[in-house]
C-alpha cells in the first residue's frame, strides 16, 4: 500500500465501517465513525513508510484487473514469544457474502508459508480469542510503560519544542532543505538523508510515519520551533534502543544557519535536562553527541 492509495482506501474504510470495527478486535475502534480523510492519509503515509523502512507491509487487495480496492492485508514484526509475524487482513462488507474473505484467508496463508522469510506465524483474528491474545508472553517490554504520560510541548528560553505531525511538513521541509548537506554530515542515525532531490510529498510521508509511531507509542519526534512557533529550526527524535542495556536513544539537529547563534549547544542541553526530568527511562543514550560513528555501531551491535 502507497500514499497514492489513500482515497481508495479511504472509500473501502468507509463503507464498511461497522464490520470493521467488529472484526479487527487488536483495534476495536477502528476506523472512527468520525474519521477524516487527511487523517486516513497520514495513514496511508505511515504504511508507506514502514515499507520503505522494512518494518511492516500492508498491501492493498484489489479486484483481478486491479480495477477495485476491496480490502487490505497487513504484514506485521510480532512482540509476543515464538512468532516471528503476524498478519491480518479485512474485506469490504459488501464482499463478506462472495467468499472473497475465505479465499484470501486460504491464498494469503499459502503466499507467507511459501515467499516470506518467518518460521512462525500468527493469524490472530482468526486463530486466537480477544482474551488468548492477549495473555500470550511478550519477548519485551513496551518502549515506555502503558501509564506513563508522554509529553506533548516543552518550552525553553530560546525555543519550543512540539509534537512533530503534518501539520509542521511545510516549516520541517524548509527547514531541512535549507541545511541537506550539513544534516548529511551530522546526522549519521540516517545515513544518506536527505536526499538533494527530497520533495515535499516525501517529506509528508516521512512525518505521516513519525506522526503514526507517536501514537502507537513506538517513538517520540518533536519538531524544535522558535519560541512563537512561526519557524522550524529543528528535529528531536527519542526512539527505542536495540542494545537492551539503553532504555532509549535522543538525536537532534538544528539549522546549518543557528549554529552560530549557539542554539544546538542550549537545545542540547536544556534537553538533557528535559528527558531526564520528565521521561520515564534509566539509561538514555546520545549517539551523535556521546560516541563516535564506530563507537555506537559496535553499542547496537550488542543484543
Amino acid at each position: 500500500m502507497r500514499t497514492s492509495d489513500a482515497l481508495a482506501h479511504y472509500d473501502a474504510l468507509m463503507t464498511s465501517i461497522a464490520h470493521l470495527q467488529g472484526a479487527y478486535y487488536r483495534t476495536p475502534d477502528w476506523p472512527a465513525l468520525d474519521l477524516s480523510y487527511s487523517d486516513n492519509h497520514v495513514h496511508v503515509a505511515w504504511h508507506d513508510k514502514e515499507r520503505d523502512l522494512r518494518k511492516s507491509f500492508a498491501f492493498v487487495v484489489t479486484s483481478t484487473g486491479g480495477s477495485g480496492y476491496l480490502g487490505n492485508v497487513y504484514v506485521d514484526p510480532c512482540d509476543k514469544s515464538g512468532i516471528d509475524a503476524t498478519v491480518t487482513m479485512w474485506v469490504r462488507q459488501s464482499e463478506l457474502a462472495t467468499g472473497l474473505d475465505a479465499a484470501l484467508d486460504h491464498d494469503v496463508r499459502a503466499w507467507i508459508a511459501t515467499d516470506w522469510p518467518f518460521q512462525t506465524v500468527a493469524y490472530p483474528e482468526r486463530e486466537y480469542s480477544l482474551d488468548v491474545w492477549n495473555k500470550l508472553p511478550t519477548e519485551a517490554a513496551p518502549f515506555v510503560p502503558p501509564d506513563a504520560v508522554i509529553p506533548e510541548v516543552f518550552e525553553a528560553d530560546r525555543f519550543r519544542l512540539e509534537a512533530l505531525s503534518t501539520a509542521h511538513t511545510a516549516r520541517d521541509y524548509d527547514a531541512v532543505m535549507s541545511s541537506v548537506d550539513h544534516l548529511r554530515d551530522c546526522y549519521w542515525n540516517a545515513l544518506g538523508w536527505p536526499t538533494d532531490n527530497l520533495s515535499f510529498r516525501q517529506d509528508f510521508i516521512d512525518l505521516s510515519w513519525h506522526t503514526n509511531e507517536r501514537a502507537l507509542r513506538k517513538s517520540y519526534a518533536f519538531a524544535v520551533l522558535t519560541v512563537d512557533s512561526s519557524v522550524q529550526t529543528g528535529c528531536l527524535y527519542i526512539d527505542p534502543c536495540s542494545n537492551p542495556r539503553i532504555d532509549a536513544t535522543v538525536t537532534m539537529w538544528v539549522r546549518e544557519s543557528e549554529l552560530a547563534t549557539g542554539l544546538d549547544a542550549d537545545l542540547y542541553h536544556d534537553v538533557r535536562a528535559w528527558v531526564a526530568a520528565d521521561w520515564p527511562f534509566q539509561t538514555v543514550a546520545y549517539p551523535e553527541r556521546e560516541y563516535t560513528f564506530d563507537e555506537w555501531s559496535a553499542i547496537v551491535d550488542q543484543r
